[in-house]
Parts: structure tokens; C-alpha cells; sequence
């Protein structure tokens, strides 16, 4: 499951099935991108970084033109 709480009014949430051939953090990272694909398909925003605590991972998005300036 992957949960954006876009203002104090809405919150998105995507829910996929488990994917036993994939770890947590694969399962976890699969959500977030099907949210991203949900919420924001015309966008180039991407995942960029991961954190997590005791509770949950989160995901950082930035713009893919952001990741090809840094390679630059």
C-alpha cells in the first residue's frame, strides 16, 4: 500500500496484491510507483530516494530532468 495525504482534505492510497517473487522494500517501492502512475501520470516525476522508520518507508520524487542535471 502507498498513501499520499495530498492536503488536509485528501488522501490517495494505492493497494497491490502482495508480489511473493519481491522483498519488502521491492513490494513496497511497487506501490509508490503505481500511486506515482495514478496520481501524476503526466508527469516525469520519479523515485528518487527511500527512508523508512519503525512504521513505514517513505519515497522521495523528484523530476527525472533533476537526476540527468546531477549526472551531468
Amino acid at each position: 500500500m502507498a498513501t499520499h495525504k495530498r492536503d488536509s482534505e485528501t488522501t490517495w492510497r494505492v493497494v497491490l496484491a502482495w508480489d511473493h517473487a519481491l522483498d519488502g522494500p521491492e513490494n513496497h517501492r511497487a506501490a509508490a510507483e503505481a500511486l506515482l502512475g495514478k496520481h501524476w501520470q503526466d508527469s516525469d516525476l520519479v523515485l528518487c530516494g527511500r527512508g523508512h522508520d519503525q512504521d513505514a518507508y517513505f519515497w522521495l520524487c523528484c523530476g527525472a530532468w533533476q537526476l540527468q542535471q546531477e549526472v551531468a
